[in-house]
């Protein structure tokens, strides 16, 4: 296969945007806006940290942007009883259009194109995306369900904007799922998105990023909240498939009393590349947040997670911690667990941890002594090590469909040895 030159990348980059423009136009973003940052995205500047074991370089990732490359718009339902008390889903498009007002408070917590080349490329190619506006006082009971099923090679670029005014309560659930055809040939599935929260006063929104792409399939997503005064925010991210992951979820603590609470759980297998950036910024004084990580690799697999907890000087009185394991199922299986304070605040409480080691020889033998198989005794044990993030998932469904996911992951991983 002849090597693509410079200047057929961009032209292809170029004519992309412009069949994205003729098909779902400007929509929030403008061409100004996403040219630039095209630009930024096909600059291929991605700084990567590579090492004996991290060899993936993200400057040099092949994304696969041909111009066959097929959009895919997804569909965003909302139950009767939340659109008569005035909670507002649409597409990012229908919201500039008609809802300019609400969405420029949304856009407050805006995603930078410059600060990675996948917001840049996410912000080029928005082709659609939610706005999900929920007005003061209002909860809405029942979990907001996005699906999003991606047919193989297919590519979905989103730009998702969350608005809760005050006193407002959601739960947003995020189902990403696509099938691999078997072919190893042809672009890639991809995903590519951005998220982008603002919690006005005392509002409390609860989001879950559950991912079981298929085998051959990139996910790149980029996440940035913004807390006022007691708004809280639970995020859980569950990363299971893809060949490459690459997540960064960061909140910013901007009123007192805000609280943030992160939850991590990943199992990469195979050759892929899991990557998973998480930074709790505390700006003000009597804020909390709370982050615990669980993850697996096993195989060839790689995984890396970085969690900084910054305190800025106005943060006195604030607490956080942050808790990553790691547990390793092969020789050959590597997991970076990079914990990372930046205190600048003295009367605060900050505390951090992380362990990485091999399925417990002890526990094995123990429960293989009472007469159960080498196989379901490391199941045991990998469910248990998995329970504490478990727990803290909103609801039992979930709870169950996880454990689920994992037991089909632990299985699959011992059908290959």
């Amino acid at each position: 296969m002849s090597r693509v030159t410079e200047p057929e990348r961009l032209a292809v980059g170029a004519s992309l945007l412009s069949r994205l423009l003729t098909e779902y136009g400007e929509g929030a973003i403008s061409r100004e806006t996403r040219e630039s940052a095209l630009r930024i995205a096909q600059s291929g500047d991605e700084p990567t940290q590579l090492n004996r074991y991290w060899r993936l370089d993200y400057a040099r990732l092949d994304l696969g942007l041909t111009e066959q490359r097929r959009f895919i718009t997804p569909t965003y339902t909302l139950s009767a009883e939340a659109r008569s008390q005035g909670v507002l889903l649409c597409s990012l498009a229908e919201a500039a259009l008609r809802h300019g007002t609400l969405l420029a408070r949304g856009l407050g917590a805006a995603v930078d194109p410059h600060e990675s080349r996948f917001a840049a490329l996410a912000t080029a190619f928005a082709a659609t995306g939610f706005f999900l506006y929920v007005p003061a006082g209002v909860q809405v009971h029942e979990p907001i369900v996005l699906p999003s099923h991606i047919p193989s090679g297919s590519a979905l670029f989103t730009r998702n904007v969350i608005v809760l005014e005050e006193g407002a309560t959601a739960s947003i659930v995020e189902h990403l799922e696509s099938e691999h055809s078997g072919e190893q040939e042809g672009p890639a599935t991809l995903c590519c998105g951005t998220w982008e929260y603002v919690l006005e006063r005392g509002a409390r929104l609860t989001s879950v990023g559950m991912q079981r792409l298929d085998p051959r399939a990139q996910h790149f997503a980029t996440r940035r909240a913004r807390l006022a005064n007691a708004a809280r925010l639970e995020t859980h991210l569950i990363e299971f498939g893809a060949a490459v992951t690459r997540i960064r979820h960061d909140a910013r603590l901007e009123g007192f009393g805000a609280t943030a609470e992160t939850t991590v759980i990943f199992f990469a297998a195979g050759a892929q590349y899991l990557d998973i950036t998480n930074e709790i910024e505390h700006r003000v004084g009597g804020t909390t947040s709370e982050t615990v990580v669980k993850g697996a690799a096993t195989d060839t697999a790689q995984g890396r997670y970085y969690g900084n907890i910054r305190m800025l000087p106005q943060a006195h009185g604030s607490v956080a911690s942050l808790r990553d394991d790691a547990m390793l199922l092969s020789p050959t299986a590597h997991i970076d667990a990079v914990p990372a304070l930046e205190i600048a605040a003295n009367d605060v409480q900050a505390f951090h941890g992380a362990t990485v080691g091999a399925l417990d020889a002890e526990q094995r033998y123990y429960l293989m002594s009472r007469g159960i198989t080498a196989e379901e005794a490391e199941r045991l044990i990998m469910l248990g090590f998995f329970e504490p993030a478990i727990a803290r998932l909103p609801d039992e469904s979930l709870r169950h469909r996880v454990r689920e996911n994992l037991m089909e992951k632990i299985a699959a991983t011992h059908a290959r040895t």
